[in-house]
């Protein structure tokens, strides 16, 4: 069996580190798997990227979208593309509801983990204790929250006579008040530096308001942290192996390009509870999280995952020489500073001055990174653009 497959390359994302672990796999079950090429007419073909990401294929080809999404409703350009593919795999129940409303043929999926990368390693023994957050796009990651539950739980432990506890946060955001016991680590780092970082975690705080999936607390709850994560989104489908958080609803904060429904707000209170008795009683929480590294890597893997999507495939069909036309949206985009990055798979140079026109997935990552210039914003929403937090310092988009 040959099967092409469009995917981001890029392994600092999570597109591009599922579809690099799916490839292996799927190749590890013996199946010749191709870049996608327009000209090509193989008989599959999976496209690992957000739905309007292809440009069209073959008529007679089985086409495998497998994606995610964040929030509570389905951008307005999913309801043009996702109904035009074969197959729709998603990664939580949540996904499958609201993809599944507009596509027959959804169905859920499983991810993995690089266990040979992350796997269960000791806690660190030294002081100080440290809580760790991470995640590009750090207001929907919920950064601003882990450091409200940070400070909080730094004032109560010191207050009883305690060491100050350290907050790394992994993450390109800014702090408009510099702390001493927050230590900012903005840049790109290798796989195995970043490893070393979770290895000096004694707890990570994964308070996403939004995933599709979640690997960055997939990974830290393999390696044997003690995790504490909203009980939400894309989190749900591997939450049971951490500490949960419950969550009401925010409105998302990018309808500026398009419908988007609300986030999902963890509770603040029950993220700061937590944290405070895990670090009372760390012995007994980090034994919790011993067995839970080990249960995670037997139930949730790549392989499976593979396994999932050939078992999704139909019989192969006649391709003919008619196009299959998969329509895109475009909007307007400036930012405020230079950028260079990859999204789902493109590699992108946006300068300040120029105006560019891209897919509604591109603007809200420039939105989330808060790089987006408010000239690129429609009139009728400029106001509602002003009065969101994004363009603001982290720690400071959250009244304390």
């Amino acid at each position: 069996m040959k099967i092409s497959a469009l995917y981001d390359k890029t392994p600092s994302t999570g597109y591009g580190r599922m579809a690099a672990e799916i490839v292996n796999a799927l190749e590890g079950m013996g199946i010749e798997v191709v870049d996608y090429n327009e000209k090509d007419k193989n008989p599959y073909v999976l496209f690992m990227v957000p739905p309007h990401r292809p440009e069209g294929w073959w008529k007679g080809q089985q086409t495998i979208l497998l994606t995610m999404w964040e929030s509570t409703e389905l951008a307005l350009e999913h309801l043009t593309t996702v109904p035009l593919f074969d197959t729709v795999l998603v990664p939580s129940d949540q996904n499958l509801e609201i993809f599944g409303a507009i596509h027959p043929n959804t169905k859920r999926f499983s991810l993995g983990a690089n266990y040979d990368q992350w796997h269960f390693t000791e806690r660190p023994k030294a002081e100080p204790f440290t809580v760790l957050t991470s995640g590009k796009g750090g207001r929907r990651k919920g950064i601003d929250i882990s450091i409200k539950v940070f400070k909080r739980f730094r004032d109560e432990i010191v207050k009883r006579g305690y060491p100050h506890p350290r907050l790394i946060i992994k993450s390109g955001v800014t702090l408009g008040n510099p702390d001493p016991d927050i230590v900012l680590l903005d840049g790109e780092v290798s796989a195995e530096e970043e490893i070393k970082i979770f290895e000096q975690a004694h707890v990570y705080l994964g308070l996403a308001r939004g995933e599709g999936w979640g690997m960055i607390p997939h990974q830290a709850i393999a390696q044997g942290i003690p995790t504490i994560l909203s009980n939400a989104h894309g989190h749900k489908g591997f939450s049971q192996y951490g500490l949960r958080v419950s969550c009401g609803y925010i409105k998302a904060e990018t309808e500026i390009v398009g419908r988007s429904g609300n986030w999902w707000e963890p509770n603040e209170d029950e993220a700061y509870e937590t944290l405070l008795d895990v670090f009372l009683h760390y012995a007994d929480y980090a034994d919790i999280a011993e067995f839970n590294a080990y249960k995670i890597e037997e139930d949730l893997t790549w392989e499976k995952t593979a396994e999932q999507i050939v078992a999704a495939l139909k019989p192969e069909q006649e391709v003919t020489d008619e196009w299959i036309v998969c329509p895109q949206i475009y909007l307007e985009l400036k930012v405020t500073q230079p950028i260079d990055c990859s999204i789902a798979g493109t590699t992108f140079n946006f300068r300040p001055g120029n105006s560019y026109s891209v897919t509604a997935d591109v603007k809200r990552v420039i939105y989330d990174s808060g790089m987006l210039d408010p000239a690129c914003i429609d009139p009728a929403e400029l106001a509602h653009y002003k009065a969101l937090p994004a363009a603001r310092p982290i720690d400071e988009r959250i009244p304390a």
